[in-house]
């Protein structure tokens, strides 16, 4: 129960934060209208580094939500690459609602020759991406291709445009984007087009299986939006979800899924985004997701009756992994502080401790559905890890 809820008066602002110009215009979209309906002001602000945006919701609190996909999600809590600061990496993330279905790949030059994972081979060029906080996804496509990163020939780029000419110029052969980023759109219209690496995870299981590996969140679909040359392509595809602190005002959290949960006719032909940010695809996201739901958005959904017993055992599960990294993370730099070693990305000695550290945790996964609960009378719940992968009486 969300004490308050029934008093709720919204606030006078709401801080929320997304990428440069394509997020920016969707959180537009309906934070317009929400700011219109409450007279509450809907504080947009843009930025394409996600470890600050993650620093600034999570540990300054200058920002109340925000909408960034799962593996940039699991890059934050494990600490990986740029996140692994004293003023970054874990907190105690939430979901407040669904941000859309996104999707994710790799891409060519139109005139290229490589089609499939299955096409890289040792001498390919292939952009490292020095501004990302890790390229886990890169890790997953050469394992994919059963290449080694020695065997390859690396093509550092700085920035997202970088990225693109790089490839559209011929110095590197494949890049790695998302095929609705605005400067996509700009990359296609080169004389030679783009082409995108078929991620077919029907056609190849063994090496989408060998992708998982490394990027345990990963799955695979067709891209139904983004540039032309993508669409129908095999990529990474996912569901996103507005994110925010455990300690964000609950009655707040409910009132926002309620308002998005009622007005999503009025907003959702105001942006290509938002065709997904319904009921439906939030319900369809929390089967997968090892996000746990904010206490806002649970009431929300135990209100309106779709919350069930299985979304109470998946969450126990998801919010004490994600607790346990933050607490970890916390303890970690205590005893690095005790051995005087230096908290800073660009110290070999703390990320090797933090990563020795962690070791002990499991890793965060993809489910493949929610758990089966079976109620027998004088007998145990059993149940069936959503995994599908392991199986555990509880």
């Amino acid at each position: 129960m969300v004490a308050g809820k029934d008093t709720f008066r919204w606030p006078e602002k709401l801080h929320v934060m997304s990428y440069r110009g394509a997020g920016e215009d969707i959180y537009h979209s309906w934070g317009d209208l929400l700011q219109a309906d409450t007279g509450m002001k809907v504080h947009i602000a843009g930025e394409n580094d996600t470890v600050d945006i993650y620093r600034w919701l999570g540990h300054l609190k200058i920002v109340d939500m925000t909408g960034i996909a799962p593996i940039e999600a699991t890059h934050m809590l494990m600490a990986d690459g740029r996140y692994c600061v004293r003023d970054g990496g874990p907190f105690l993330v939430r979901v407040v609602w669904v941000h859309s279905k996104g999707s994710a790949g790799f891409f060519t030059r139109g005139d290229s020759a490589i089609k499939t994972p299955c096409d890289i081979k040792p001498g390919t060029r292939i952009c490292r991406m020095t501004y990302v906080s890790a390229m886990r996804n890169i890790d997953g496509l050469l394992a994919w291709a059963g290449v080694s990163h020695d065997d390859i020939v690396w093509v550092n780029v700085a920035n997202a445009t970088e990225n693109y000419m790089a490839v559209v110029e011929g110095r590197a052969d494949i890049g790695s984007s998302y095929p609705s980023a605005l400067i996509m759109l700009e990359a296609e219209k080169n004389p030679y087009g783009l082409g995108w690496l078929d991620l077919n995870a029907e056609a190849d299981p063994e090496g989408a299986r060998r992708f998982r590996e490394c990027d345990p969140i990963a799955n695979f679909g067709p891209v139904y939006a983004g540039v032309q040359s993508a669409i129908g392509r095999w990529g990474i595809t996912g569901i996103n979800f507005e994110q925010t602190r455990a300690d964000a005002d609950p009655a707040l959290v409910y009132h926002l899924a309620k308002w998005l949960d009622e007005n999503y006719a009025r907003f959702k032909d105001r942006h290509p985004s938002n065709r997904f940010r319904n009921r439906e695809t939030l319900i369809e996201g929390l089967r997968n997701t090892f996000l746990p739901c904010h206490e806002g958005l649970i009431t929300y959904l135990k209100d309106v009756g779709v919350w069930t017993e299985a979304h109470d055992l998946r969450q126990r599960e998801n919010q004490e992994l994600v607790d346990r990294y933050a607490t970890a993370y916390q303890e970690c730099m205590r005893r690095a502080d005790e051995n005087k070693i230096w908290v800073a990305r660009e110290s070999e000695e703390w990320v090797k401790f933090w990563h020795n550290f962690r070791k002990s945790l499991p890793e965060f996964k993809a489910f493949y559905d929610l758990s089966v609960v079976a109620m027998k009378a004088g007998e145990k719940t059993r149940t069936v890890s959503g995994t599908a992968r392991e199986e555990t009486d509880g």
